[in-house]
């Protein structure tokens, strides 16, 4: 039984036809009413208020004492007065509670001013759990079903997004490169309208390129055909190399890019070319999203049984509500690059893939208006791969 179920009001499923006799009347002839009408029991109430109820156990109890029916033998006589009943808004749970402890098998029905409403009997709950689970059986048949379905559509992604991929790449790559030599004069001086145009040709050939590597990237990582290379190698190297990829990019904004490493991080077991790829993209978002003056400090430190690896910045910082939207991919958040970078929205998302296949996680701090500090937690050995959990964490300014 699904908790859904559990908990409807027990006025759902009860019985409102309710056949009543008068508290007065002759027993022999409310037994003739059950007969005729091929119910076992009957209720007796006054102005809607419940005295008592007679079932076949009352009338075979009676039998068993004396020798038939007497004439002066009242409806008021046998009945059970003492009884049980359920207000109609309790779940159906607290009526099987109630049925199963004290071994009935109905339960009256009535409203918050105590006034009769109907009877839930056990085969009324059998039969409303039977229905429960013949619409539960076919959700999960049309859930599998479009699970199927949803299998060959992604299925079909993967390879439309393979051919797409190629099929653009090869002009991306011939856009750019004829663009490129413009640029070097072999075709001649170029005014300044034209160096205008050249320019936004470059920049928007290498935000397509950007976008179909991120795009192959995710897309590889979600369909499981990513396997990681582990193998021990020095992490504060591997940070250095990406801190001078970026500075001539940090010293053109009039960015301030350092690292400060500990000296105990010494060397992990992880994909080098996957860790490379986290940090590149940290450092990057870090830079690309501080103003003139900004700082970008990477840090490393150990941890016991692992390392923790930091890219704080002094820029604009994150509203706390856009926080959890950050690894999603091609999330829109209020941030811009402030040099008009190119970027694809999905490198967050990639990263917290890529940390997660590691066994680690991904958290961020952030104070709008003074900068935005991501933090990664990594096993000193990367273990089974698993998806991350990011703990967002946000301090608004």
């Amino acid at each position: 039984m699904s908790n859904e179920f559990s908990y409807i009001p027990i006025r759902q499923i009860m019985s409102r036809e309710l056949v009543s006799v008068p508290e007065n009347a002759p027993l022999i002839q409310a037994v003739q009413t059950m007969a005729e009408r091929s119910i076992s029991c009957v209720v007796v109430q006054k102005k809607r208020r419940l005295l008592g109820i007679l079932t076949e156990r009352d009338i075979v109890k009676h039998l068993a004492s004396h020798n038939g029916f007497p004439k002066d033998i009242k409806v008021g006589d046998v009945m059970t007065r003492a009884i049980t009943t359920i207000k109609d808004d309790r779940p159906i749970q607290e009526a099987i509670a109630i049925l199963k402890q004290r071994r009935f098998r109905r339960l009256p029905i009535v409203d918050r001013k105590g006034r009769l409403l109907g009877i839930v009997t056990r085969t009324d709950i059998v039969q409303a759990s039977l229905a429960e689970f013949q619409q539960l059986a076919s959700r999960i048949d049309n859930a599998v079903k479009t699970s199927e379905h949803l299998a060959r559509v992604s299925q079909q992604k993967d390879e439309v997004l393979g051919m797409v991929s190629h099929d653009i790449r090869s002009p991306i790559t011939s856009i750019f490169a004829s663009a490129k030599m413009f640029t070097t004069g072999v075709l001649g001086k170029m005014s300044k309208d034209q160096k205008k145009v050249v320019d936004i040709i470059l920049r928007q050939s290498k935000k397509m390129e950007f976008m179909m590597k991120d795009l192959l990237d995710l897309n590889a990582i979600e369909a499981g055909t990513v396997a990681l290379q582990v193998q021990p190698f020095p992490l504060a190297k591997l940070i250095q190399e990406q801190v001078i990829l970026h500075q001539r990019h940090a010293d053109q904004k009039g960015i301030r890019l350092s690292a400060t490493i500990s000296g105990q991080v010494g060397r992990i077991a992880a994909d080098p070319l996957r860790i490379a790829q986290v940090v590149d993209n940290l450092i990057s978002n870090a830079v690309k999203y501080s103003s003139s003056g900004s700082k970008v400090l990477v840090s490393a430190q150990a941890k016991p049984g692992g390392v923790v690896l930091k890219v704080t910045d002094t820029g604009q910082g994150i509203p706390k509500e856009e926080i959890g939207k950050l690894f999603q991919p091609s999330s829109t958040t209020s941030r811009k690059p402030t040099a008009g970078e190119p970027t694809t929205g999905l490198g967050l998302a990639i990263v917290k893939k890529l940390v997660g296949m590691h066994g680690g996680r991904i958290r961020v701090r952030s104070i709008l208006g003074k900068g935005t500090t991501f933090i990664v937690e990594l096993p000193r050995r990367a273990s089974q791969p698993r998806e991350a959990n990011a703990d967002h964490k946000a301090l608004a300014a």
